[in-house]
Parts: structure tokens; C-alpha cells; sequence
């Protein structure tokens, strides 16, 4: 079972992205493990720790996905909210999608080139100016028409606090201690989901009801920081049924093809939604998801990787329990893809082990954000390279 929940920021909020002692910049997203730290808060100030709480926080039955930025123009139109994929490219000189643009702004639309990059060495300019293509970054929106796009740019909504450390005794400032917090501002909104079997969420939407839907999250809960409103309203989505995947990995295929693929093959990608943690057998991190991997999930289907773009980050934690650091891992970056080719005699079987791919995940640590893929993601299908015509 899923269930898309929406975030509005009642306080600034602080979520720490660095270990620096002086500066603390803040994530422009959410984090899965925030918001159950959150949910795990509430729950044991009203009924301590029991067998429940095992259950939905510790044994890995409810999955916490991030929480992405919904662009403030379009609040009340967004279904779906992630970041976009490192084959993503726009105009240097007017990027964004022609949806973002204004009587202020002018856009030139964004391209994914996916399918330019594996199958072609041709590097494309901006169609409409000539200018180069530049890769993007942050969070893109969906909108409810299922066709149109929009950026969510959470960095417009950030601001710097600067505090001063004092001495609990006596009240006096310490020497040499001041430092900054970035803070998201209030009046922000941030969308994700909470996946279980069916079983805990119609417990959790109760109890955000019976909580005010208001948590607190993030540093500084009892400075004035991280009050958040959880609205409980869905967002229900056809792509993700198995008939709606069916047709989106085929379109792929289809698209790959078109684009120089060979026929006696059927391609299909691997995009990370979130930060994925992914082990050996050596329980060693992974830096990327290669063919040997991926088959390993696929029922052993020999498969082939034909391009990826891909890049990793450390992941850092603080435990407030023990008031110790968390471990550090290294993950593979939000928004990296990976193009894969089977043999086109196996696409039938194939399709059933991509779909519970797909609402599985990969890795470690799933029940905290980390891990969560999109095959062959809808993006790639509605802003291929088009000469111009992109939205």
C-alpha cells in the first residue's frame, strides 16, 4: 500500500548536510529517515516503546521515502515530485522548462538524452538558441495533466540564521562560537510517500489526526525551528499499476530503438529516486550499479550495461537517541541512471521481475528513504530530444 503525503513548513527548517563546525548548510529536501524519526518521536511521547512501535519503526515494514520540494506556483496540480535525472540538459543561457517560464523569464525547455548518449556521439546545442546544453540539477514536478513539467527550485526558499553558543550556567556568550544555520523558510512544500503491506498505514493516518497532523523535525525543535503540518490528501498515479508499467517499459524500448538500438534486444533503466546504499558480497560499497549486479535481482537474466551517469556521495547521520554520529556510508547519488540491454525472447519474463524491482528497491536501509528506483522512468519518455519541441 501507498500513500502520498504532503509537508508544509509551519517553522524554518534545518536539516543538517555537513559536519562542519562553524556552518551548517541544510538539505533542500526532505529525508526518509527524518520523517520516521519524526513519526518515532510522536509515537513513544504518546505510547512509549511497545510491540507497535517495533513493528512500524524498527523491523523494516514501513518504507519512509524522501520528501522532494513542490514548486509553489503549481501546489494544488502536482502529482508527482522527484529529482531529475543526470541525463537531464538545458539551455545554458535560459534553462528550464517552457512551463517555468514568466513575463520576466524566458525558458528554453529541458532534454533528456539518454538515449543520444548511448546510442550516438552527436553532443546537441539548445535548438531554439544554439547555445550549449548545460545538465540539470535539483527537483522537477508533474503535473496533473500527466504531460506537463515544471522545477521546483527549493534554493530561492532558503535563508541564514546566525546564532552565538552560550554557557548554560551563567547565560554569557562563548568566545569564538558563533556560527550560521541555512534554513528552509516556512510556508514551503514537499511531497513523498509511505509504502507498508497494507497493514500499518491506515493506523499512521490516525494518528497524525490525532496528533493535529503537526510534527516536529530537523535541529532547533525547541528554538523556534521545524514545526511541520502533514496534509493527509492523495495523489493517485496509473503508471505504477502493473498494465501502466507494462506500457511505460515498452515505450522505452521502443524509444531505444528508434534511437539506434538493436532490435534482438529490449532495453530498459534504472533510475535512482533516492540515494541508494549498495553492498558487494564483500560487503563493500558500490560505487555504481553494474550488469552483474542488476542480473543478480533480475532472476540471473544475463544482462548488459550499455551507458550509465552516475556519481556517489558520503551520507552522514546523527543519532539524537544516543547523541552520537550515525555510521557514514557511501551512496550512489539521487538522480543517476543506468541503461541496461537482455536478450528481446526474455522481455516477458523480464517484466514481472523489473515491476517488483521497481516497488522492492535496491540496497540497504530501504525503510529510511534509500534505495528507491524508477524503470525506465516516465521523464525519458516525455522530454527525449526532439529538436525543439520540448517542454
Amino acid at each position: 500500500m501507498r500513500k502520498v503525503f504532503t509537508i508544509e513548513t509551519i517553522e524554518p527548517l534545518v536539516l543538517r548536510s555537513d559536519t562542519s563546525l562553524r556552518s551548517y548548510t541544510s538539505l533542500n529536501y526532505i529525508p526518509g529517515t527524518v520523517i520516521k524519526g519524526a513519526f518515532a518521536n510522536r509515537y513513544i511521547a504518546k505510547y512509549g516503546i511497545d510491540n507497535r512501535f517495533k513493528e512500524l519503526f524498527l523491523e523494516g515494514n514501513v518504507l519512509f521515502k524522501n520528501f522532494y520540494p513542490i514548486s509553489s506556483r503549481y501546489r494544488e496540480n502536482v502529482i508527482l515530485t522527484n529529482p531529475f535525472p543526470e541525463t537531464a540538459y538545458s539551455c545554458k543561457r535560459w534553462p528550464g522548462f517552457n512551463f517555468d517560464s514568466t513575463d520576466t523569464r524566458q525558458t528554453h525547455g529541458v532534454y533528456d538524452l539518454i538515449f543520444l548518449k548511448a546510442f550516438s556521439i552527436v553532443t546537441p546545442k539548445c535548438p531554439k538558441c544554439g547555445e550549449p546544453l548545460k545538465p540539470m540539477s535539483g527537483f522537477y514536478n508533474l503535473m496533473k495533466d500527466n504531460t506537463k513539467y515544471a522545477s521546483s527550485e527549493i534554493e530561492e526558499s532558503k535563508t541564514i540564521f546566525t546564532h552565538t553558543a552560550i554557557y548554560y550556567s551563567t547565560g554569557v556568550a562563548k568566545t569564538g562560537q558563533l556560527y550560521n544555520e541555512e534554513a528552509i523558510v516556512e510556508g514551503q512544500y514537499f511531497r513523498g510517500e509511505i509504502i507498508d503491506g497494507g497493514k500499518y498505514i491506515p493506523f499512521l493516518s490516525d494518528f497524525l489526526k490525532e496528533s493535529g497532523y503537526v510534527l516536529r523535525l530537523g535541529r532547533g525543535r525547541t528554538r523556534g525551528y521545524g514545526k511541520i503540518k502533514v496534509l493527509d490528501k492523495d495523489f493517485p498515479r496509473k503508471d505504477i499499476s502493473f498494465e501502466g508499467f507494462k506500457e511505460r517499459i515498452a515505450r522505452f524500448n521502443e524509444l531505444a530503438l528508434r534511437f539506434g538500438g538493436n532490435k534482438d534486444k529490449f532495453y530498459f533503466a534504472v533510475d535512482l529516486i533516492s540515494d541508494a546504499i549498495v553492498l558487494d558480497n564483500y560487503l563493500r560499497y558500490k560505487k555504481f550499479i553494474d550488469s552483474k549486479y542488476i542480473s543478480s535481482l533480475l532472476g540471473n537474466i544475463e544482462c548488459k550495461e550499455i551507458y550509465s551517469a552516475s556519481s556517489t556521495r558520503e551520507v552522514i547521520g546523527w543519532n539524537v537517541s544516543w547523541n552520537l554520529p550515525k555510521v557514514k556510508h557511501i551512496a550512489i547519488k539521487k538522480g543517476s541512471v543506468f541503461l541496461f540491454e537482455v536478450p528481446k525472447s526474455k522481455e516477458g519474463i523480464l517484466t514481472k521481475y523489473l515491476f517488483d524491482l521497481e516497488n522492492k528497491g535496491l540496497g540497504i536501509i530501504r525503510d529510511e528513504g534509500f534505495g528507491f528506483i524508477s524503470i525506465s522512468d516516465k521523464f525519458h519518455l516525455d522530454n527525449y530530444f526532439k529538436e525543439g519541441k520540448n517542454e
